[in-house]
C-alpha cells in the first residue's frame, strides 16, 4: 500500500459515510452510535496509514508520540508532520494541500449524501 492508496480509501470511506448520513436524513433519523464509531475508527486508521506510508516515502523517522497524535489530534499533528517532513520550499504547499484534502473530504460527504436527501424530500 502507498500513501496515495490510503488517501483514496479515505475518500471512498467519506463517500460511503455521506451516503449513510444522507440515507438517515432522508428517513428522519441519525446513524446509530456503532455506525458512527465504525466510521470514526476506520477514518482514524486510514489517516494513520497515510501518515505511516507517507513518512516512509519521505524517509522521515516516525515516532510513537507523533503517530498517536496523528490519530488523536489530526488537525494539529498532520500540519506539524508536514512542516517537519517536507524539504524547504515545499512546507507551505504541503500544508495548503492538507487543507484542500480536508475541504475535498467534506465535499465528498455532501455530494454522496445529496441524492438521498433529495429523494427523501419527495417522500
Amino acid at each position: 500500500m502507498t500513501s496515495k492508496r490510503a488517501l483514496q480509501l479515505f475518500f471512498l470511506l467519506m463517500a460511503v459515510y455521506g451516503a449513510v448520513v444522507g440515507y438517515c436524513v432522508s428517513h428522519n433519523t441519525t446513524p446509530s452510535n456503532p455506525v458512527e464509531f465504525l466510521f470514526t475508527a476506520a477514518s482514524a486508521v486510514l489517516i494513520y496509514l497515510w501518515y505511516y506510508f507517507d513518512a516512509a516515502e519521505q524517509k522521515y523517522k516516525r515516532t510513537a508520540v507523533l503517530g498517536g497524535a496523528v490519530i488523536a489530534l489530526s488537525l494539529i499533528a498532520i500540519p506539524y508532520y508536514l512542516a517537519r517532513s517536507r524539504p524547504e520550499g515545499q512546507k507551505v504547499k504541503a500544508i495548503l494541500r492538507f487543507l484542500g484534502v480536508g475541504v475535498l473530504s467534506l465535499a465528498v460527504v455532501c455530494i454522496a449524501a445529496l441524492p438521498f436527501v433529495l429523494l427523501g424530500e419527495g417522500a
